[in-house]
């Protein structure tokens, strides 16, 4: 045998690589495996994790977390103006106080958001949770450009 014996398991180079090794550590952070689907079984109804994100799908989520965050400002200033609140659950909120209302709004938007992306190869409602992600934010920008409108 020509193989070299590195502590209790062979390798060709004679090196053990599967060591501690700070490049391990930044690649684990760079490099990682499940970026798509690999295999035609995996496109099937079994839905699958993956370890990376789009950057379309990371600016999706962005963008609705600051969206939440500019929609709680924009309420604000709404109920300054003497409109109310809709939403029941909002309504409880700010008269908990702002920072209650700030803080519990963003998050459950963040959180939700963090669930939606862990899942978004899954099925929700019949439907993936990636478009249901795209319809959040959606939503948040008809939302918000509704109570620029009425700012206006």
């Amino acid at each position: 045998m020509d193989k070299a014996l590195v502590g209790n398991s062979y390798c060709r180079s004679g090196r053990e690589r599967r060591g501690l090794h700070w490049r391990g550590f930044f690649l684990a952070f760079t490099k990682t495996q499940r970026r798509r689907v690999r295999r035609v079984l995996d496109t099937g109804p079994q839905a699958y994790y993956s370890d990376e994100y789009s950057l379309f799908i990371s600016c999706v989520a962005l963008t609705t977390i600051v969206l939440c965050t500019v929609d709680a400002v924009l309420t604000l200033r709404l109920i300054e103006q003497g409109l109310y609140e809709f939403n029941p659950v909002a309504a409880w909120l700010l008269q908990q106080g702002v920072v209650w209302f700030f803080t519990l709004k963003f998050l459950i938007t963040a959180v939700g958001v963090v669930v939606i992306m862990l899942h978004r190869q899954f099925k929700m409602f019949g439907v993936r949770g990636y478009h249901i992600l795209v319809a959040c934010m959606a939503g948040y920008v008809a939302l918000v450009n509704y109570q620029v409108w009425m700012l206006l």
